[in-house]
């Protein structure tokens, strides 16, 4: 008691702080029936005689009720207190089968062995609870239980045959009760459960819900015995919520919620535009999109991530490295385990070799099985679904790879969890080529402000773009309405606008409450410069080719010999007249200055080997990364310069 009194006061203390800053707080009552579940393997009680050749699992009713709060800490958190009065119950029993002597004769005897336990308790339960839709609750969280009654009951009974008596003249013997001897007490569990809220008012105020919880134990029953109890919890909770779900002002109170939202345009160098004219202009365009030969994991995970495409034997069938040609840089990287699929059929005397990494930190450190694992969760793919003969490929486990990226950098570590691909083939890993119409945008993006006014608490927003009534683009969030979000249009082709007519935008806000306001800007005009249209009115035209090098090691600026055989394949594409953009990028590790140096050694370089027509070379550094950097694959995109070629059309 002396301990547990210390950590309940904290606790209220805790609690009752938290609540005097929240204003969605609820309170009320639960109730459960309680399934008792006792494990046990032990043959007596601490100095208490009994035959019994052992005692093992039973099984009880019991009940638990109490006083209980609930205090949001955000829109997904919840922190629930429950003070109440608790069953933990144990009984245990067992039967004894054994002969005994009746008149001089052995006849088959049985004996019933009873301990009835009474262990009820003031309980205090805090858990933590996440709520991914509203009302419903999952949760867990440590229960501490003082016990007020903590007694025993026990004795053995002749059953059979139904004459004859122990030794002391009756039925019964080694009859005992008191205080449950080294009684563990306070008694402490986890549990985990489930409920859900159904509001009895429309102002919210009310609640009724169902709620079931499963509770593990954490210490015994009897200190020195194999002995504990668990408990499965079905019941109802009863809650109110003074302030309602509509704002601090009571259950009459209609909150604001209001929104709004502009457009701007969006320059590379990140300048915004007041207004807005979107002008896609078609081209004849050569891209060349670099494979990077890495699959990257979770931590000690060997699954493939979600976000690599994997198809099924019906699908491979349709796909085709031409449809990534309006594919974002990482939407055809994430198609890699299906091009090189696709590859390996088309060369059959192509091998390859899967070597399968860790980030030796952590619970990675020295798991050669990881590693294996990882490369043949690879290889199991282009075998099951792409059919590839397993004796093409070769499976190897290493700790860090070959090149290992920085292990003291967080980013670092994550890049070192991969599986790496290479071959005796260099046309099974040569970037994907492709030639097709191509649209530039001007300005290449859009920037969208929003502001919103949600007293009573934001559960969502979402902006829509849309076109002709058809969406275009969405973007999403929940808890809080940023200042502003950004479309890269010139780097997501799929989602250029295909058609001359406006653009209009909707932002849908929705409160706590369920309330959602919806509000529209200025239609974006958009101009469409179709290659149909160029030459039926004769309009001056180019091919724009573009064409992107990645590998780059990491902090390094060298031009590989990989790079160098593109490069020559590159310029054998530029003719005199053509204009070539060359700038060097880099990933977000490091300091600003450095990067920006690395960016610029990089399109200095590139520049020197090219050295084809009218050249513009710079470096942007980590300026307006290119790509996706909390992921692995998005940074080693980004170590990298990107050629723009344009070709006047005569």
């Amino acid at each position: 008691m002396k301990r547990a009194l210390p950590t309940l006061a904290a606790f209220m203390v805790l609690l009752t702080a938290f609540v005097h800053a929240q204003d969605r707080m609820r309170y009320g009552l639960f109730g459960h029936a309680m399934d008792i579940m006792s494990t046990a393997s032990f043959t007596a009680l601490p100095n208490v005689p009994c035959c019994s050749p052992g005692f093992g699992d039973s099984q009880q009713w019991g009940f638990d009720a109490g006083l209980m709060v609930d205090l949001p800490l955000n829109n997904y958190l919840v922190l629930t207190g429950r003070l109440g009065y608790f069953m933990y119950g144990a009984p245990v029993s067992s039967t004894e089968y054994r002969l005994m002597n009746v008149s001089g004769e052995a006849v088959p005897g049985e004996i019933y062995h009873s301990i009835d336990v009474s262990r009820n308790a003031i309980a205090l339960e805090a858990t933590i609870g996440l709520q991914p839709i509203r009302d419903l609750t999952i949760y867990a969280g440590p229960h501490v239980g003082y016990l007020i009654t903590k007694t025993y009951s026990q004795y053995e009974e002749l059953v059979t045959p139904a004459t004859g008596t122990f030794e002391n003249g009756e039925r019964r013997r080694l009859q005992s009760s008191g205080d449950l001897p080294n009684a563990v007490n306070p008694a402490f569990y986890l549990t985990m459960g489930a409920s859900y809220d159904i509001a009895l008012t429309e102002d919210r105020t009310w609640f009724v819900g169902p709620d079931v919880a499963y509770m593990l134990p954490l210490t015994k029953v009897v200190s020195d015995l194999d002995w504990k109890t668990s408990a499965l919890r079905f019941g109802l909770t009863v809650k109110y919520s003074p302030l309602g779900e509509e704002g601090p002002r009571g259950p009459n109170y209609r909150s604001t919620l209001k929104a709004s939202v502009s457009a701007s345009g969006l320059e590379a160098d990140g300048r915004e535009l007041p207004s807005v004219t979107l002008r896609v202009e078609e081209f004849l365009s050569t891209q060349m999109k670099p494979l990077l030969p890495y699959v990257f994991f979770s931590e000690n995970s060997a699954q493939i991530p979600p976000r690599y495409s994997r198809r099924n034997a019906e699908t491979i069938r349709q796909f085709s490295e031409q449809r990534l040609h309006n594919a974002s840089m990482l939407d055809a990287y994430h198609e890699v385990l299906n091009v090189i699929g696709r590859r390996m059929l088309e060369y059959p005397d192509a091998r390859i070799t899967i070597t399968g990494c860790t980030s030796e930190q952590g619970v990675e450190a020295s798991n050669t099985k990881l590693s294996d694992q990882r490369a043949r969760a690879v290889r199991d793919y282009l075998v099951q679904v792409w059919g590839i003969a397993p004796d093409r490929i070769t499976v190897q486990s290493r700790a860090l790879p070959s090149v290992p990226s920085n292990v003291k950098e967080r980013d670092g570590v994550e890049e070192n969890r991969r599986a790496e691909i290479t071959t005796t083939d260099p046309r099974v890993l040569d970037p994907i080529w492709t030639t097709d119409t191509s649209r530039t945008i001007t300005p290449p993006g859009i920037r969208f402000r929003m502001l919103g006014s949600v007293e009573s608490g934001l559960d969502s927003w979402t902006l829509q773009a849309l076109q002709d009534d058809v969406l275009v683009k969405e973007f999403s969030g929940r808890d809080s309405l940023p200042a502003y979000v950004d479309w890269d249009l010139q780097n997501d082709q799929t989602h250029v606008p295909r058609a001359p007519s406006s653009i209009d935008y909707i932002l849908s806000v929705k409160d706590l409450a369920g309330n959602i306001v919806s509000e529209d800007g200025p239609s974006i005009d958009v101009e469409q410069i179709t290659l149909s249209k160029k030459r039926r009115e004769r309009i001056k035209d180019m091919e724009i080719d573009r064409y992107s090098l990645i590998a780059f090691d990491f902090a390094d600026s060298t031009v590989s010999a990989q790079n160098a055989r593109l490069l020559e394949r590159i310029k054998k594409n530029i003719s005199l007249a053509a204009t070539v953009h060359v700038s060097g990028h880099t990933d977000r590790i490091g300091d600003a200055d450095f990067n920006q140096r690395l960016s610029e050694g990089r399109a200095r370089n590139v520049a020197s080997a090219l050295n084809a027509g009218t050249m513009n070379v710079e470096g942007k550094g980590a300026q307006g990364l290119l790509y996706n950097n909390d992921l692995p694959e998005g940074r080693f995109y980004s170590r990298t310069v990107n050629i723009l070629v344009e070709t006047p059309i005569e």
